[in-house]
């Protein structure tokens, strides 16, 4: 919105419209056209360059069904990553953990690697600090050229939210945040508003869901 040139009391207002390609109806002779613009779009996805933290819980609270849903969508989440993309994780509970002492890129040995780490992790970590996990994160030295998405999992509540969401405020020039909110005891208010104060999405996974089913659409959002 903005002011004609020729008369600074006229208001004028452009609206773009883009459509969602998966929701159009198209006749067969179209349906070339959309497969090549979304064959486009998924190139674009392969070439994002991005550096991905994943914040992990793992407090006793998630042991059982939640470790393993969270398990099940780290695989998911990895085997969706861009190509051309950084990845780390930090796993939290009492204390905080770096799965690499710096992010490493995207290879299918790499890959692999986490794919064979995510196999060993347990709920045996203690509480749930999750603000000692993002201020780890925040230690990352930021690479040139690759934005940093962090995306946070966890199944709890914590006594500091306020302080949590502060910290997210303070790095967000930097850093986006999406948040997955684990089970019937997250707390809806640290869950969406880290991810509001983030820049991102948030995204609620209850005990009866698979977690899997989300995943593609956190890595878009992201």
């Amino acid at each position: 919105q903005g002011a004609h040139p020729n008369n600074s009391n006229d208001q004028v207002l452009l609206l773009n419209f883009v459509p969602e390609l998966n929701k159009v109806d198209v006749s067969p002779d179209q349906e070339d056209i959309f497969m090549l613009r979304k064959v486009i779009m998924a190139e674009d996805m392969e070439r994002a360059r991005v550096e991905f933290i994943f914040v992990i819980d793992r407090s006793g609270s998630m042991d059982g069904k939640r470790i393993e849903n969270l398990k099940r969508a780290l695989l998911k989440f990895f085997e969706s990553l861009p190509r051309n993309c950084f990845f780390n994780i930090v796993s939290f509970g009492s204390t905080a953990s770096l799965y690499k002492p710096h992010s490493v890129q995207y290879s299918p040995e790499s890959l692999r690697e986490v794919q064979e780490w995510i196999g060993t992790i347990n709920a045996d970590m203690g509480g749930t600090e999750v603000l000692t996990a993002l201020q780890m994160a925040s230690t990352l030295p930021i690479l040139h050229g690759y934005p940093r998405t962090v995306l946070v999992l966890t199944d709890g509540d914590v006594f500091n939210p306020d302080e949590v969401i502060r910290h997210v405020i303070e790095h967000s020039k930097k850093t986006r945040v999406c948040t997955v909110g684990i089970g019937h005891g997250s707390s809806e208010y640290l869950v969406k508003n880290i991810a509001k104060a983030g820049r991102c999405t948030s995204e609620f996974v209850f005990d009866s869901e698979d977690i899997g089913e989300k995943v593609l659409y956190m890595i878009k959002a992201a």
